[in-house]
C-alpha cells in the first residue's frame, strides 16, 4: 500500500471532506478511473495521428504491435 500527501486550496478541502472524497476507497476508485481515462485519452491520440499519417504494413512491424499493446495494456 501506498500512502500519499495532497495539498488542496482551503475552500475545497472542506467540501472533499464532507463528500467522503477522502476515505482510501474513494480515492482509489477517483485514481482508477482517472489512469483509465488518461489511457483512453492517449489511445484515441494514436489512433487520430494514424488516422493522419498512415502506416504502410511494410513499416508496420510485429515489434511496433507487441509495444503498442503493451504500452495500452499497462495502463
Amino acid at each position: 500500500m501506498t500512502s500519499i500527501t495532497i495539498e488542496l486550496p482551503d475552500d475545497v478541502a472542506p467540501s472533499a471532506q464532507r463528500a467522503g472524497l477522502f476515505s482510501g476507497h474513494t480515492l482509489a476508485s477517483s485514481v482508477r478511473e482517472l489512469v483509465r481515462d488518461r489511457a483512453s485519452l492517449q489511445l484515441q491520440h494514436v489512433i487520430h495521428n494514424f488516422d493522419i499519417n498512415p502506416v504502410s504494413r511494410v513499416e508496420l512491424i510485429t515489434t511496433d504491435i507487441k509495444h503498442a499493446i503493451d504500452a495500452t495494456r499497462s495502463h
